[in-house]
């Protein structure tokens, strides 16, 4: 009945109520967390600009469990014409553990003039002894070496960050058949 034009009539006039919409709440089948990563700073053993220094930044990836590719979550500040940036910059991340199996940090050299960043490092992080079975608020602070690319025996730089990582709080919503949903918050990057 209420697809007749006598009722969409009553509507209009306001004599009916529409409808409510229901909202709309995504299905979740796997753990969700957020960590939040301080970098904090770093050594780098070899400068690569002309003077011997560097402008080093670092971009934070997520290491994926099936393909072993990088998805980026972000990218740092740079520290300026320095061998030991200080940065203690924060960013929260939404991590999946079932999804990556690590975190990546990969160090340049910011290089605005040729406008090609050089490579310093890569440290890997496995946060999953920190993450699984987590029930609260868990924090570790980590040196990561960056290693070169091509040689896993030549460290470039050392990297200090402090990791929180926490369980991203699950909504649950009834719907008239007592199925349950769950649904997660999407405000992290």
């Amino acid at each position: 009945m209420q697809s007749s034009p006598y009722y969409s009539s009553m509507v209009g006039l306001g004599l009916a109520e529409k409808p409510k919409k229901k909202k709309k709440y995504k299905e979740i089948k796997e753990p969700n967390f957020q960590i939040e990563v301080t970098l904090i700073n770093a050594e780098i053993h070899t400068g690569f600009d002309s003077d011997g220094l560097a402008d080093g930044y670092v971009k934070v990836k997520g290491l994926n469990r099936d393909s072993g590719s990088g998805k980026l979550f972000y990218t740092g500040p740079v520290g300026d014409h320095s061998l030991s940036p200080q940065w203690n910059h924060i960013k929260t991340i939404k991590f999946n553990p079932n999804k990556y199996c690590g975190l990546i940090f990969d160090m340049y050299d910011k290089d605005p003039i040729l406008n090609s960043d050089d490579f310093i490092g890569r440290g890997i992080f496995d946060p999953s002894s920190t993450v699984s079975g987590m029930r609260e608020s868990c924090t570790t602070n980590r040196t990561i070496q960056c290693f070169d690319k091509n040689d896993s025996k030549i460290i470039y730089a050392t990297l200090y960050v402090n990791l929180v990582a926490t369980e991203i709080p699950l909504k649950t919503k009834k719907t008239k058949n007592n199925a349950m949903f769950l649904a997660t918050p999407d405000r992290f990057v």
